[in-house]
Order: structure tokens, then sequence, then C-alpha cells
């Protein structure tokens, strides 16, 4: 079931209460600084790039994020839908942890942007994702959408399981994959893809 954002307590705290506002009209050198317990590390420049692009294509409000008393950006927070999103170059379960602890103060589907090998020309990273609510990781999934104007899918790396879509306001888990086909799967993920590097190349 999709779930909706919780208001952080007081173990997590934005400690600007400005409204976050779209990436076009907002500094990136200027992220809310988070008060948080865990220590995120700053993601490299790669993986904030690929961040960056995700969270523009998956809503247009999107609030960059710092620990507080650090410059660095740490990743970026879409307060509509209630998603945290990180990142890093590590393998997995690296980085499991401290999103499961942010999670608990947020109450946000925390996502990370992993870093790996390209493959099949779908881009150079996978993604986890932890659901409000869920004690239980999806790894490894990848972006799908049928064409460039359709909604974003988040469906495994292999197989036909359980999938996520995108929604206006929330995220809708699916037991199923969109496609059904192997062409209709490679051509989501391609098309997918090729819109994100084009959000990228628009940097």
């Amino acid at each position: 079931m999709a779930s909706t954002f919780n208001q952080p307590n007081q173990a997590v705290r934005l400690l600007s209460t400005t409204d976050p506002v779209p990436f076009d009209s907002q500094a990136e050198d200027a992220p809310q600084e988070v008060n948080c317990s865990v220590q995120i590390p700053v993601p490299r420049r790669r993986a904030s790039a690929i961040m960056r692009s995700l969270a523009t294509a998956i809503g247009d409000r999107a609030m960059p994020l710092c620990m507080a008393g650090q410059a660095g950006n740490i990743g970026f927070r879409l307060p509509d839908l209630g998603i945290t999103i990180l990142g890093t170059g590590c393998h997995r379960p690296l980085l499991c942890e401290q999103a499961q602890d942010m999670r608990l103060v947020t109450g946000d589907h925390m996502l990370i942007v992993r870093i790996e090998d390209e493959a099949h020309g779908y881009g150079p990273f996978t993604l986890d994702l932890l659901m409000s609510g869920t004690e239980r990781w999806l790894t490894r999934y990848r972006l799908w959408q049928i064409h460039p104007t359709a909604d974003l899918w988040l469906v495994p790396s292999q197989g036909e399981g359980r999938s996520v879509r995108v929604l206006s306001g929330y995220l809708a888990a699916s037991p199923r994959a969109p496609f059904f086909s192997l062409f209709e799967r490679e051509h989501g993920c391609a098309v997918a893809a090729q819109s994100l590097a084009a959000r990228q190349g628009d940097k």
C-alpha cells in the first residue's frame, strides 16, 4: 500500500522553515539543513547529478538537504510525495542502515541511487527503495517508462516482480511489472534512461 508523508518529529528537524520550491528557482548551493542523529555521507558528483535529475523527474517540488553544520548536499526530499533520495557509489547494503534510521523519524519513503557499472544501456545506476510502513528493501530496481510523458515506474532489474508506480502525490505498489514482454521491458527501461539523461544534459 502506498503511504503519504508524516511530519518529522524532534529527532529530525528541518532548520529552515521556508517552503521547498522547484529547482529552476532554488539555488543548488543552498540546501536545507537537517538536524539528524545519523550521519549521512555526501555522495560524489556523479551520484549527485543522477539524484538531482531523478528528483525533478519524480516531482517538481524538491528540497536539497544537508546535515546540520555541513555544507555538502546529502540528498533531496520531495515533500509532496514523502520521498527522500540519497545516493552512493558503495555496494549494498551500505547506506541502507542510515536510510532506515532516517525513515524512522521522518516517515518518508527512502530511495537510494546506487552507482553501478552500466548494463544494457539503462544507465550507470540502480535504485533501492524502502517504502514507508514496510520493512523489506526493494533492491536493484530500474526506472521504466513506456513513453517520455507517461507515468514513471520502478521495476526489478530482472523478472516481472513487484513494481512501484510514481503517481501524483504518492507511490503505488503493484504485485507485477507494467510490461508484458521482453520488448516492452527493454523499451521502457531505455525510454526512462534517455529521459533522465536528457534532464542531466539540461543542467
